[in-house]
């Protein structure tokens, strides 16, 4: 946490380690879910960082780990777009960032693409997927699956 806080201007920081919004009212998505930082990164942009420092075998096991599943599925649930929030892993212990969006598209894909229904039905409202182009479950099962981890959807995911 200490290596991104270095990164950005002290007066820009609004919290640190504060819950998800409304986390605890999107139909039990995850009570007391909580970010590390959150910051204003430009003009009208609040986002939430994530910052995770798990190894290889760690970020092999988050398709079996309920609570981080549902963690992210606060963050998305919450998110007004895809870039009101990141995930940013430790370089230091998993420098393959392909690796990493590969294991979040096997977390979309998992239970015939379950996440994309769960957000929905948590936040009806929810734009975070059609703030990159996604206003259906077909165009988001394409996002998913396109070749390369290309998408803006994987834009969330970062290592540092």
């Amino acid at each position: 946490m200490l290596t991104k806080l270095k990164t950005i201007d002290p007066s820009k920081v609004r919290k640190l380690e504060g819950k998800i919004l409304d986390a605890d009212n999107l139909d039990g998505i995850c009570e007391n879910c909580l970010f590390d930082i959150e910051y204003e990164a430009g003009p009208g942009l609040i986002k939430k960082l994530e910052l995770k420092s798990y190894s290889q075998s760690t970020i092999n096991n988050i398709l079996f780990s309920t609570k981080f599943k549902n963690q992210f599925k606060a963050y998305l649930a919450d998110a007004n777009n895809m870039n009101s929030f990141e995930y940013i892993f430790n370089s230091k212990k998993v420098n393959d960032l392909n690796f990493i969006k590969s294991k979040f598209k096997e977390l979309f894909q998992q239970d015939n693409y379950k996440i994309y229904d769960d957000i929905l039905k948590a936040n009806p409202n929810s734009t975070v997927f059609s703030s990159i182009g996604i206003n259906t479950k077909g165009q988001f099962i394409q996002a998913v699956n396109k070749t390369g981890h290309d998408h803006d959807l994987y834009n969330f995911i970062n290592k540092l």
